[in-house]
């Protein structure tokens, strides 16, 4: 099923199906088309793949014998034996929606098969496995229409060409709850399949590993847990190996709040990690700027002569003589944790990023509000999840962090990760401080806890430094005109 109302455009679940299936530039099993003008903006999104047709089109106009299209009885799934197939592109024209690939290396047909390999591992499709909109849902079509009448969302009928279509699309929402139909008729008519003047400009060569390999090649024999490092989302993921070698990059579907769902950036990174061109050692340059001569050296050298460099400086000049400037794309990992570690150590403030020019304003909210200038979309239970302590700020008029109310109900329409966290905290017998208003309408249940009682009394520095100018903020603001007894008791 596709919720057309869900759909960014983000084109995720196209790079996952390329990386499940090997497939190379200019081959689709799905597309996401931008449906624009130049007129107007490409603010619609259709997700086009196979349809799973009940009487399908390229099926019957398949001119092999015995056919390398067949559909399953049981399933419904309509697939192709690639290895059968001629190439003759009669199925390709045939489909009337457009949901055919093909390789023109290999000289075959491609379409989804709802990946066959996947479901045999009690798996669920690689697009819908990543979708960040959760636009796509894999399951029976009885199963999608029951949810479509629940939630009183309109099923689009495309069944034009009278094929009965299995998959469901759910129309998008007008602003007075009606269904709005996704423009196609008034817009540029998409195009469906690359032109191949254009995919020939890519050259042979174009494809990097995993792409254009076989599954046996791609199969991991280990998984890691990591981060994305793209952008300042620090997303949660997974990286695959065989044996030493990165085979695959997906979202980690043991994050509780991502659930697996990552951007489509994050997976091509694998080519990054797999390029030919990737620097894997420090390169020192031997000439003149600007003369391009460089030699290679070990880590431990450079990490020595760098050293050196900058003591001498900090000796000269004193520490604050450093100052750090990097690019906002270094990934908030870097920036915002090993960057800032380093100039805490050495003793500089002199640090500043490309942020002024496009994310400053979101960071000073963030951290006037949150006390730290990040989005904090990533918990895991050896992270946030293992913590001994849960500081809970709720101040009057603030409705952008996890209320202890709210939190009580065992829900908030903010702050995930900190409600997964508090959750859990019960069964670790973690600490719950709560700084809160007395005077407000919830104050007693808030004052209480979650739990019935006030979590475990705190007095150490490091904690009262930390909760210190949250208590100063809320007495100066209510504390002198409150009446004995009702001034917000924040810190003894």
């Amino acid at each position: 099923m596709i919720d057309l109302e869900r759909c960014i455009g983000c084109k995720s679940c196209e790079v996952a199906c390329k990386q499940e299936h090997g497939l190379g530039p200019g081959e689709y099993r799905n597309r996401v088309i931008w449906l624009g003008d130049v007129e107007r903006p490409a603010l619609d999104f259709l997700t086009v793949a196979c349809q799973h047709c009940e009487r399908p089109a390229c099926l019957r106009a398949c001119p092999v014998n015995p056919k390398a299209i067949t559909k399953d009885a049981l399933t419904g799934v309509v697939s192709i034996n690639e290895e059968q197939c001629t190439g003759c592109g009669e199925c390709i024209v045939a489909c009337p929606y457009g949901a055919m690939g093909y390789d023109a290396q290999d000289h075959h047909s491609v379409k989804c098969d709802l990946c066959a390999d996947r479901r045999d591992d009690g798996q669920t499709t690689a697009c819908a496995s990543v979708c960040p909109g959760h636009a796509i849902t894999f399951g029976r079509r009885d199963d999608h229409l029951v949810y479509a009448e629940r939630e009183g969302r309109t099923v689009r009928d495309h069944d034009a060409f009278l094929m009965g279509p299995a998959t469901v699309y759910l129309e998008r929402i007008a602003a007075n709850g009606e269904a709005a139909r996704t423009v196609v008729e008034t817009r540029a008519v998409p195009t469906m399949i690359d032109d191949p003047v254009s995919r020939r400009e890519l050259g042979e060569d174009a494809a990097a590993f995993p792409y254009r390999y076989a599954r046996e090649e791609r199969v991991p024999d280990r998984v890691e847990p990591g981060g994305c490092n793209i952008c300042f989302n620090c997303c949660s993921t997974k990286f695959h190996f065989k044996g030493d070698k990165l085979v695959r990059i997906t979202g980690n579907e043991e994050d509780p709040l991502l659930k697996g769902k990552v951007c489509p950036k994050s997976q091509l990174t694998v080519q990054l990690y797999g390029s030919e061109n990737r620097l894997t050692q420090p390169m020192k340059r031997v000439g003149a700027k600007g003369s391009g001569q460089f030699e290679p050296i070990s880590w431990q050298q450079a990490l020595d002569e760098i050293a050196d460099k900058l003591k001498a400086l900090r000796d000269k000049h004193g520490p604050e003589t450093l100052g750090i400037f990097s690019g906002t794309r270094t990934g908030i990992l870097t920036n915002r944790g090993y960057i800032r570690l380093f100039t805490q150590l050495w003793g500089t403030p002199n640090i500043e990023s490309t942020e002024p020019y496009c994310s400053a304003g979101k960071n000073l909210a963030y951290a006037l509000t949150q006390g730290n200038s990040g989005c904090g979309n990533s918990y895991t239970e050896t992270d946030l999840g293992s913590a001994e302590l849960y500081p809970l700020v709720s101040l009057p008029r603030d409705q952008h962090y996890v209320s202890a109310a709210r939190l009580d109900q065992g829900a908030s329409d903010r702050g995930l990760a900190r409600r997964l966290a508090l959750e859990g905290r019960a069964g670790r017998h973690a600490g719950l401080d709560l700084v809160e208003d007395r005077r407000r309408v919830l104050a007693p249940r808030v004052v209480a806890g979650r739990d019935g009682e006030v979590g475990p009394e705190r007095r150490d520095p490091a904690h009262a430094r930390a909760l210190a100018p949250v208590a100063v903020a809320a007495a100066a603001e209510h504390g002198d005109d409150a009446p004995p007894g009702e001034r917000p008791q924040v810190l003894e």
